[in-house]
């Protein structure tokens, strides 16, 4: 059996010196046992930056508190210390455990949110991080202003790293101290655990071992081109793809099949709050790591399993992949262009699908969304759950309007092309350069549209002036609007249209799209240190949050890069991580 310790490691700190409160505070905000809150703890810690006497990390005088419902925790702070001339600055994470699988109650009860622990690094596979970051921590966007609410720095090249001032790096993300461990790979689970790790979980990516000629790892690692390129650029084995969907996580390799592998999967299991994996239905039953097993060993473990057809029905054990969800989930009949504008047998013609994999991606957020619930609920009661997750449930409720559409009249909707189903005129035109979208929503953008357009007497004609009017008469309006359109250029139909305030955009390929000053502006792009090419440019995070912001601690990583770092964490020697890897287990 493996030596079964918490997988954050723990600094080597003389028990002599580490203060502990003996009791148990009933979850209050303050320890009545002493006049220190956490936060002046950190504050004054933080003051003592410099000190290198290792005694200062026992006077932080943190200490276990009890969380309603009876589970103990641990509270965690982060010191940072100046290194001797030259050196850049570490982060030592202090964290007394109470019963280890409850270590985080207290914490979320008490009001003092986990701070993400010092992780360990890779040996020379990767850049020496320290802190969770970058050392060479970046450049930003827009003329050098500093977003500090954003924890990000925007300068003049659109690049954008995260602020690693000691101030900006004490305060915790929201899901610190949340341990994710992540069996999925392609798209939909590792979106999620993405997103995840974005807020500021502890994410471990385990793959494949490399073994008898095969690559390993994730599939999308090799599905390319493009594929990264090193800094003398060559082709790396990096796909782009792969580099989308798995930065601040660690990679460790475990072949799962053997029964040394499960047995690893099943001691860091122990220790997780959250499993998420996407193997087919049965085949981690196999290996006695499916919900039940796993629930029976770490009671408040969040075990989301997400799978093509769900774990229930007569599709379960068919495989899922998003183009033929796409397909069987409707979405695919109404994408296209309408058998008015194109019949189905000419080139271009017939049903299509999205560009991007949206099933997969929004089975990835709505497994974020559902692992986040399932997490509340733990905290509150102790209690960890399954979930299962279906592309093709979500394929259906992400019909939306088009689906409520068809339950309330029986009518399954057609292709509408560019054009939309319920408005009115709300499409693609063509202008005299080129094409753009034209987006009325209500009647008075039809009406200062009309204005704009030089056909004012359009709105005020009877079968036009209401929306439900423009649906019914699309087939005599959109004519009269497509010739008036054609007269005049896109950027002067853009600008009028946009003083107007009639809703309107250009269709921009990707290169427009990372070049618009909006984009730019809102820092949609990071650039992060990577092993191999020096840095690399992400698409950044879309949430903005104030208090807690998303931090781009870790590129995606190189595969197995901390294997040997985690196993360490658990317990295992240099001796029987090499007898594993001999084995073939990792």
């Amino acid at each position: 059996m493996l030596d079964d310790r918490s997988l954050i490691r723990q600094p080597a700190v003389d028990a002599g010196t580490t203060r502990e409160c003996g009791r148990r505070c009933a979850g209050n905000r303050r320890c009545r046992h002493s006049e220190e809150r956490a936060g002046d703890v950190r504050d004054r810690l933080a003051s003592q930056r410099g000190e290198k006497r290792r005694d200062a990390l026992g006077r932080a005088g943190i200490r276990d508190r009890k969380r309603k419902g009876g589970a103990t925790g641990a509270a965690r702070m982060q010191l940072h210390h100046d290194r001797s001339v030259g050196d850049a600055e570490r982060t030592l994470d202090l964290a007394w455990p109470a019963r280890e699988q409850h270590r985080h109650g207290a914490a979320f009860e008490a009001g003092l949110a986990p701070v993400e622990s010092r992780r360990a690094g890779s040996g020379g596979d990767r850049e020496d991080h320290r802190d969770g970051r970058p050392d060479n921590a970046a450049t930003a966007t827009t003329k050098g202003v500093m977003k500090t609410g954003h924890r990000s720095i925007i300068g003049s090249d659109n690049r954008v790293m995260t602020d690693v001032s000691p101030d900006t790096a004490a305060s915790p993300q929201a899901l610190a101290g949340v341990f994710v461990l992540d069996l999925s790979r392609v798209l939909a689970g590792p979106w999620c655990t993405q997103t995840l790790a974005d807020l500021g979980a502890e994410v471990v990516k385990v793959e494949r071992p490399a073994k008898d000629g095969q690559p390993g790892g994730d599939d999308t690692r090799g599905w390319g081109p493009p594929f990264l390129r090193d800094e003398t650029g060559a082709e790396t084995a990096e796909a782009a793809y792969y580099l989308g969907t798995n930065r601040n996580k660690r990679s460790i390799t475990i072949d799962i099949a053997t029964a040394a592998g499960a047995e690893l999967v099943r001691t860091l299991a122990r220790r997780a709050d959250v499993l998420v994996e996407n193997f087919k239905v049965g085949d981690m039953a196999r290996r006695g790591l499916d919900a039940a097993a796993l629930l029976a060993i770490n009671p408040r473990l969040v075990y989301c399993s997400i799978t093509g057809y769900g774990q229930t029905g007569p599709y379960r054990d068919r495989a899922g992949y998003d183009y033929a969800i796409q397909g069987l989930g409707g979405l695919m009949s109404v994408t296209g262009p309408s058998r008015a504008e194109i019949a189905d047998d000419a080139p271009g013609g017939g049903p299509q699908k999205v560009g991007v994999a949206v099933a997969d991606l929004f089975t990835g957020m709505y497994a974020t969304t559902a692992i986040l619930a399932a997490l509340r609920h733990r905290d509150r009661t102790g209690e960890g759950q399954a979930i299962d997750m279906a592309l093709l449930d979500t394929q259906v409720a992400m019909l939306a309007n088009l689906g409520a559409g068809y339950l309330a009249t029986g009518t399954a909707p057609q292709r509408a092309g560019n054009a939309h189903q319920n408005i009115v005129p709300y499409q693609v035109f063509e202008v005299a350069d080129g094409h753009l979208i034209l987006a009325v929503g209500n009647d008075g953008q039809f009406a200062r549209f009309c204005a704009v357009a030089g056909c004012p007497e359009l709105a005020r004609d009877p079968r036009f002036a209401r929306n439900a009017g423009r649906v019914r008469e699309r087939a005599a309006l959109v004519p009269l609007l497509a010739e008036r359109l054609k007269r005049r250029t896109r950027a002067d139909w853009l600008a009028a249209l946009e003083a107007a305030k009639v809703p309107c955009g250009p269709i921009n390929d990707l290169a427009e799209v990372f070049a618009d000053e909006q984009v730019r502006n809102r820092a949609m792009t990071v650039e992060m240190a990577h092993p191999l090419a020096g840095s690399v440019r992400l698409v950044a995070s879309p949430m903005k949050l104030a208090a807690t912001p998303v931090r781009y601690r870790r590129a995606p990583p190189l595969l197995g890069a901390d294997t040997d770092a985690v196993l360490g964490e658990i317990g295992l020697s240099a001796e029987a991580i090499a007898d594993l890897r001999k084995s073939g287990a990792i």
